[in-house]
């Protein structure tokens, strides 16, 4: 009779823990300057930190927000423009137009504006 109680708890612990192996857990990961024009793939929950630097107030745009948006209330570190989540299979793309912070100082700067573009494929 212990045989079998130790058995059933064991079984019992086994098939508790073996509920989530199975599920794959997102992934996440850091898009910067490096990937501008190039396409990401993601899977659905993924999540990824939009990193495009200081220096720049960026303007960020999305083609399809019902496959990716910003995950509210995230406090991202500096030089980051937030922290995005993949919500649903399909495609977008991210585009993103920098001005340069001295052109809000008493005497503008002449520095050009920058943009960045990624494709995104969701899974």
């Amino acid at each position: 009779m212990k045989r079998v109680y130790w058995f059933t708890t064991i079984l019992a612990i086994l098939s508790l823990t073996g509920c989530g192996l199975f599920s794959p857990q997102p992934s996440s990961q850091i898009v910067d300057l490096n990937l501008n024009g190039k396409t990401i793939h993601l899977r659905v929950h993924d999540r990824f930190l939009l990193k495009l630097g200081e220096g720049f107030d960026w303007n960020i745009s999305i083609s399809d927000m019902s496959v990716i948006s910003r995950v509210p209330n995230i406090m991202v570190i500096r030089g980051a423009q937030g922290i995005y989540e993949a919500k649903s299979a399909g495609q977008t793309t991210l585009q993103a137009v920098g001005d340069p912070l001295c052109r809000q100082a008493p005497t503008p700067c002449e520095i050009h504006s920058i943009s960045f573009q990624v494709n995104i494929d969701v899974k």
